[in-house]
């Protein structure tokens, strides 16, 4: 075969492919809609977390929420007041993507922490120099 004709024979068959494709999509049930959402549920079960009473979070004061009772913890850091400094916010947080979790270089691996939570290592995540 010719390339001209192989080239118009595959530009002629993507279209296609894609026409049947499209075609071919049904609307899921309510049943497949429930099952997908309990997978998410149990997939999101699943995640491992730090626990405040893991021994690596204790040494670094790990609190999922801190703001209870942790305030005079949380001194004022490189500007940044102490109420405001989470792990979200933190050099240290690696963010999951549409997650309100994330993962801490701190904790080395030991599960995730909450976006809301802090321990006393926070450091202000660095200025992107591009920016």
């Amino acid at each position: 075969m010719h390339r001209r004709k192989f080239l118009t024979y595959v530009s002629m068959s993507v279209p296609a492919f894609a026409l049947i494709a499209c075609s071919k999509k049904e609307q899921m049930s309510e049943e497949e809609i429930k099952k997908l959402r309990e997978g998410a549920q149990n997939y999101h079960n699943q995640v491992k977390f730090v626990s405040e009473g893991d021994p690596i979070a204790k040494t670094f004061k790990y609190v999922e929420n801190p703001n209870v009772g942790m305030t005079s913890l949380r001194p004022d850091k490189e500007g940044v007041p102490g109420k405001e400094q989470l792990c979200s916010n933190c050099h240290f947080y690696i963010p999951k993507a549409d997650k309100p979790y994330g993962e801490c270089q701190i904790m080395m691996g030991r599960g995730m922490v909450k976006e809301g939570g802090w321990c006393i290592s926070w450091a202000p995540k660095q200025k992107d120099p591009a920016a």
